[in-house]
Parts: structure tokens; sequence; C-alpha cells
């Protein structure tokens, strides 16, 4: 909604064109020459497979490593049979409600198969024995005793993960190190997989810190509450990064894992990026050390953008628990545009009460005689992508390359902004309800964006008061972060939107005190003001000053 209009149009247009657009980063804390950051900025290739691997974990391998051990053929008795702790399993949603169940089911979701060596790496791949149109597999591990949903799946292999059994799950005084040892030797993996494997029993947990630069403050700052995931081959373990960028990954490694940073985060919201909405954003590390690793996502990586939305939305989430004000509905997702100026919070995954296949005509005319030209596929393809729902948030992060957004509005800070603005809206509407933003969505669309205030519909009021009341809060933000103001003065709302911003910066009001006002009934500003008099009668002279 912030930036003139909702950009529908582009929304179809990314999808089309979001399979192909982020490739593979790196994280260094070293400054690029100028030739690796145009290999960094410019790689915007898949992800490419190399040879199959033999999977050390399966139960061919273990039982045979576990029957060497025991001395089982030299005279030895009948071995103890091995049960699988762990399945290798793949699932092919085919339509966004599958994906979405996967997605919220807690399961390691991986877009490629993890017993194949990765030739290149990359930020998505796709089988190419399925046609672009369909979602890829997805692979993941599960325990043996996983209830299936209803959906195609395939078991690939059964395995057992000495890092994961129980105690007792080894007869005798065998060591697990040893049986891991052993059988990733009888797996001739490739060279890279084998590195510190020599060093016996040494077990580690990767532990490191992450950070992203802040091209406003020319200083690293910690990444917060992102996901960091490793594994080899099927061997999965993860763990979130803390306030101060810090992770361990529960599972212990014999040897060194492959890594990602996973934008799912901590306090529930998902970046979408580099594959719309199959998957999370992520950002391939390669192997890495099973010591641990760490590292700073740079402004001149493509994968900086995701990094930034996710600091600007943790910081948001902590700042609305300290002033006792909801944060966005659970599962939030949050779509990075890297293309668009503007961003939008249309809520569409959480607005049950709008008929999106009813609303879907309506946009596909929207699409058809907007300005900007679209093939004729695209236009068709467009009320099956509104009726996927799709995103809650939409962010523009297209700055780099735009003289406009050069100075001020350029970099970590004003993006930190930008974010706030739309999380309020969120909260906005987990306040307010569906009622309330289905009419709003509906206005911003039809005026394509703010319109001249001139319409006598209930969206333009409540345009009115969810900008207004966006723009105060983004306004708060910028002040803590810059020391400026955030002037609207060229909005026709920008009345509104100073009052409210007024009645913050000077105390007047608190946070939650206005928040506590935008309840369902309250659909204008004039509603919201009689609201604020009659819960706090005391400051009625300072409200109707301000107003």
């Amino acid at each position: 909604m912030k930036n003139d209009r909702l950009k529908i149009r582009v929304f179809v247009m990314v999808l089309a064109l979001v399979f192909v657009s982020c490739g593979k980063e790196s994280v260094e804390d070293y400054a690029p020459s100028p030739v690796q950051k145009a290999a960094n900025k410019d790689d915007t290739g898949a992800m490419v497979l190399g040879e199959k691997l033999t999977n050390p974990y399966s139960m061919a391998i273990m039982q045979r490593a576990f029957d060497s051990l025991c001395g089982v053929g030299n005279g030895a008795e009948n071995s103890h049979r091995l049960s699988p702790n762990c399945l290798y399993v793949r699932f092919l949603p085919k339509d966004s409600a599958q994906i979405a169940y996967l997605q919220e089911s807690g399961l390691e979701l991986f877009d490629y198969p993890l017993d194949y060596d990765i030739a290149v790496e990359g930020s998505w791949y796709h089988d190419p024995a399925l046609a672009d149109s369909l979602i890829t597999w997805q692979y993941t591990t599960v325990k043996p005793d996983f209830v299936f949903p209803s959906m195609e799946y395939e078991v690939l292999e059964e395995c057992f993960i000495p890092d994961q059994a129980g105690n007792g799950a080894l007869p005798g005084n065998l060591d697990a190190d040893d049986l891991e040892l052993l059988a990733i030797s009888m797996a001739d993996l490739p060279e890279k997989y084998l590195v510190g494997v020599n060093a016996k029993g040494v077990r580690k947990q990767p532990e490191g810190v992450f950070k992203v630069w802040n091209d406003s403050e020319g200083v690293a700052v910690a990444l917060k509450g992102a996901k960091v995931r490793c594994h080899t081959v099927v061997h999965v373990s993860s763990c979130y990064t803390d306030a101060n960028g810090k992770y361990k990954i529960p599972g212990k490694f014999l040897f060194d894992p492959h890594y990602e940073i996973v934008y799912s985060n901590s306090k529930g919201f998902t970046i979408w990026g580099n594959y719309a909405f199959i998957a999370a954003a992520r950002h391939n590390l390669g192997h890495r050390s099973k010591y641990g690793y760490s590292g700073t996502v740079q402004s001149w990586s493509n994968c900086w953008r995701w990094a930034v939305i996710n600091n600007a939305a943790y910081e948001y989430y902590e700042q609305c628990a300290k002033d006792g004000v909801l944060a966005p509905p659970a599962n939030l997702r949050i779509w990075c545009w890297p293309n668009a100026t503007s961003s939008s919070a249309p809520m569409l995954r959480h607005l049950a009460v709008l008929n999106l296949s009813g609303y879907a005509p309506a946009l596909v005319s929207f699409l058809a005689t907007g300005t900007v030209a679209l093939p004729a596929a695209i236009i068709a393809a467009a009320a099956t992508v509104v009726d996927m729902g799709l995103p809650d948030i939409t962010i523009g992060m297209r700055t780099a390359d735009s003289v406009k957004y050069k100075s001020e509005h350029h970099g970590y800070n004003y993006h930190v902004c930008d974010v706030w603005h739309e999380l309020t809206h969120a909260s906005h509407f987990q306040k307010a309800g569906e009622l309330v933003w289905g009419p709003y969505i509906n206005y911003i669309v039809t005026h394509n964006g703010y319109g001249d205030g001139t319409s006598m519909s209930m969206g333009r009021n409540i345009c009115e008061l969810g900008e207004s009341w966006a723009y105060a809060n983004e306004c708060l933000k910028l002040k803590a972060l810059t020391g400026r103001v955030l002037k609207k003065d060229s909005a026709w709302f920008c009345q509104s939107y100073n009052s409210m911003c007024n009645l913050l910066k000077s105390g007047t009001l608190t946070r939650r005190e206005m928040y506590d006002c935008l309840t369902s009934d309250v659909r204008s500003i004039g509603k919201f003001k009689n609201k604020l008099i009659a819960t706090y009668p005391s400051k009625t002279s300072e409200i109707n000053a301000w107003f």
C-alpha cells in the first residue's frame, strides 16, 4: 500500500520471473574486489547438481559397517540388526495448499536431493524432469513413525544416523563415531566430504556468528533470528541465531557439513525471495568447517536484501512486545521483490472473508488495462495466482541502481523503515480484522493506489486511517534511526498523518494507547479521534489540539 500502489501487475510479473531471480552468494568479512562484486551480484544461475552420492547413512551401509566392527564373518556370531531411525523422503506438492501444509509442518525442506554432490552452488533448484510450471520435489528426513499427509510422496531410503541414535541403539561398547567413520569410508565419498574425518572422535557442533552490513551506519550488525541449517547428505540439523547473531547447531558432525542461512525466522515470519511461495529464501554457503563458520552478508550481495528485511521484521516484533502492541498474524509471509520500489500489505493469506476467486477477474482486468504490457499467458494465469493467496507483505528493494533512491532514500535504515511501515499495517489488521481490510484492499486496487481522496467509499476513510497510522509509526522509527522526520506534506491525508505523528512524538499518547483504539468499528479518522477522547478523557484538549 505504500508508495502509490498495490502493484498487482508487478505481483504477477515477479511470479513469472522469480524462478531465475537470485543466484549464489558468499558471506565473507573481507572487502571484495570489483571483479568479485560483479561475479556475485550478477550470478543468477540455479544450483547445478553433480554426481549421485552413496548415502553413508543408508541401512545397507550402516549395517555392513556395524557387522564389520562386530567381526561378523570372522568367527563372530550373528550380528545385531540395526533399526532405521530416519527416513529420507520426498514430497511432490500439487498446489499452494499442499506446499503450505509442508512449510507449516516443521519439516526441514530442501528443493534439491540431499544425496547428490553440488557442482555449482545456487539459491534454487528445479527438477528438470518436471515442467517449470509445477512445484518441484521437496526433500527432507522424517522419523520412521511419521504420518504422511495426503499428497504424493516417496520414501527414498531407510537410514540410521548415529548422532540421532538413543541410548541402547548400539549394543555393547560399540562407539558411534567408529560406526559412522567406517560407514563414511565404505561410501567412498568425494574428497571434499572427507575433510576433518581423520580427526577421530571429534564430533562437533558447528557454531559461529552471522552479521549483515548496515551501509547506512558503516558497521556490521547481528543477523537476528535467522535459521542456520547444516547437513551432510541426510544428516540434517538446524537452529536460529540469537539477538547477537550467534548460533550453535544442536547436531554433531564428524565431517564438514553444507551450510545454509534460511530466512524463516524464530519470530514466526518467513521471507520469500528466490523461489516465491515454494520456500523460504535461502543463502547457500557451501561446505564449511564442522567447528563452525562466521561471516557478514555484504551490501553488494543479492542476498543482502533478505537479511535487511529479516532484521527489520525481527526488531519490529521485539518492539511490539515491549509496547504491548499485537504482532502481525502467525505464519506471516513476506515476499521480497528485488525489482520493485513499492511495498504493500495485502494480507492475502489471512483474508478468508475476501473471495479471491471472485476477485480475480477484476485483477485480471486491472492487469490487462495497465500501463505495463504483459504476455497473454501471464494474464490468463492471473486468477490462479490470486487464488493461491500468496503473500501478506511485499517489500520492494530496488534502490541500488536508482539515482532517485541513492540519497536519503537508500540503504539499510531506509529499508528498515519501509518494512516497519508494512508491518504496522499487519498489526493493524490483527486488531481490526478482515472486515476492515477487505474494503481497504479493494480501495487500493480500484484507485490504483491512494487515489486523490475524493472518493466517497468506505475504503477511502479506512485508507486515510491506515496509511496515517503506518506513516506515523514509520516516522517514529526513522527519527530513532536518523534523527530526521518523515514528511508527507504532498499526500491528501497529510493532516491526519501529522496529527497522529504529533500525538506520538509529543508523548500525549503512547503507541499502545493509540493502537488499542484501532478496533474493527473504527473505520475513519473521525471515529478514531472520538474513540481516543472517549478512552482517554483527561487528554481531550491535547487530542483536539493535534487533530
